[in-house]
């Protein structure tokens, strides 16, 4: 019975090779739709996954250091730059430059305490002092070049 099934599906996929969507998707539909009994059990399924989703987001402090920082700011967005620039960084001096521009500009104080988490209230505060460090240093380099 196998080998039936097995040359049955091969006979599908010649006949299937380069047809057109609609002829794919046709005889696909029809097998794929549900009754009101199944509909309901995929819905509540997909209800409750979405929930343990939902709830997974606030645990973990990666989790919610992503809620805090989300791509809709700036600053979310100078932390994946950030990370994403940071693997391909060749020496330190070239990784100091790279901090100091991302971090630079950024607003960090404005998430100072806005989380629940005191982990990422705890980078929050390193990355507002580190902003502060980079400041001075590129004050007294600027200082140092002028001079």
């Amino acid at each position: 019975m196998p080998q039936a099934r097995t040359n049955a599906a091969r006979t599908d996929l010649v006949r299937l090779y380069r047809a057109s969507e609609p002829d794919v998707l046709k005889p696909l539909l029809a097998r794929a739709a549900l009754g009101p009994d199944s509909r309901e059990r995929v819905t509540g399924t997909a209800s409750g996954l979405l929930a343990d989703l939902r709830a997974a987001q606030a645990r973990g402090w990666v989790n919610q250091f992503l809620q805090e920082y989300r791509l809709d700011s700036a600053e979310g967005v100078a932390l994946l730059s950030l990370a994403e620039a940071f693997l391909r960084v060749p020496d330190p001096e070239t990784a100091d430059l790279l901090i100091a521009d991302k971090i630079g500009d950024a607003d960090w104080r404005a998430h100072a305490g806005k989380s629940s988490s005191l982990l990422v209230n705890a980078g929050t505060w390193g990355l507002v002092v580190g902003r502060a460090l980079v400041g001075e240093a590129g004050t007294a380099a600027a200082a140092r070049s002028s001079g």
